[in-house]
């Protein structure tokens, strides 16, 4: 398996479920690959992680990732760990929410109409393809923040 650097600031892998925790030492970046080089030999859909992760990093020490795909689809899920208030060692880091960092999704099929989506501003990768982000939003709880874009063999 190669990878490449993608003009949008990401790493395009060219080539079943699996999860896998981390060393402690490990960047969210490590997760991110480890867990694309799972996902690649089962989906015919190109798959990408970002380049580069700015301030997460430390988040994911002693983190885990979890990963599915199929023909049409993978999905990547990365999760730091979270101590709970006075305890002393962390919960195991897919126990809760809070602790989630990054997803990342592919599928052969289009997005339906996320132009439509509530609060959608449309961007750019730094290729100039279009893309569009959902900021966080927050009622009863809080979704994250969310950037969809499309190739023509995939969305994201």
């Amino acid at each position: 398996m190669t990878n490449s650097r993608f003009a949008g600031g990401l790493i395009a892998f060219a080539l079943g479920a699996a999860s896998f925790a981390a060393a402690p030492d490990n960047s969210v970046r490590d997760l991110l690959e480890k867990a694309a080089r799972e996902v690649v030999a089962r989906t015919a859909v190109p798959v990408y992680v970002p380049a580069s992760l700015q301030s997460l990093d430390a988040a994911g020490n002693g983190g885990c990732a979890f990963a599915s795909s199929n023909g049409d689809s993978f999905d990547i899920t990365i999760y730091g760990r979270v101590t709970e208030y006075g305890k002393t060692s962390p919960l195991p880091c897919e126990a809760n929410n809070a602790a989630l960092l990054a997803e990342i999704h592919g599928q052969s099929k289009p997005e339906p109409e996320v132009e439509k989506r509530r609060g959608v501003r449309r961007v750019a990768l730094r290729d100039g393809t279009p893309a569009w982000f959902i900021p966080v939003s927050c009622g009863g709880s809080c979704a994250p923040a969310t950037l969809y874009w499309q190739t023509s063999q995939a969305s994201y």
